[in-house]
Parts: C-alpha cells; sequence; structure tokens
C-alpha cells in the first residue's frame, strides 16, 4: 500500500589493491564498490525517509463513465513479393 517510511538502503564493498596515479606512481589504495542499492521501510521517520502516503497518495476512483475502447485496426494480409528467378 501507500503507506509506512521508506528511505534508500545501499551495501558497499571494500577492496585493497595497488593503483596507479596520475604521475605513474604505484600506490596502495582502497576500493569502494557498491553492492546492492534499494528501498527499505524503517520504523520511525527521520531525515533520510518519506511517508509514502505524503509522496503517493491514493488516487480516488473516478466518478465519471469511462469511454468504450476502441477495437484496434484490423490489418491488411501483406502481399506476397515473387523472388527473382536466376
Amino acid at each position: 500500500g501507500h503507506s509506512g517510511n521508506w528511505g534508500l538502503s545501499a551495501k558497499f564493498g571494500l577492496g585493497a589493491g595497488n593503483a596507479m596515479n596520475k604521475d605513474g606512481e604505484m600506490l596502495p589504495s582502497a576500493m569502494l564498490s557498491i553492492l546492492e542499492l534499494g528501498i527499505q521501510r524503517f520504523d520511525e521517520p527521520s531525515a533520510l525517509t518519506v511517508d509514502a502516503a505524503e509522496v503517493n497518495p491514493r488516487q480516488r476512483k473516478s466518478k465519471a463513465k469511462s469511454r468504450p475502447k476502441k477495437a484496434p485496426a484490423k490489418r491488411k494480409p501483406a502481399k506476397k513479393k515473387a523472388l527473382p528467378k536466376r
């Protein structure tokens, strides 16, 4: 439903290795990778969450009569082309 406090979640990975800097020196380095991104429900509101009922409220059902849908246009069968003789 459209309720609850939701926020972004991320899972990071950290690696180490040697990397070359702009001067061509090899230096010990840390590499940060993003393993997962998602949304997560939180129990309490915070500066990092949004209330789904406020940002995505349920739409009221319209009392106006809906228009009947048009039938799809009929397609003419494609003409077969004769292959050139060799």
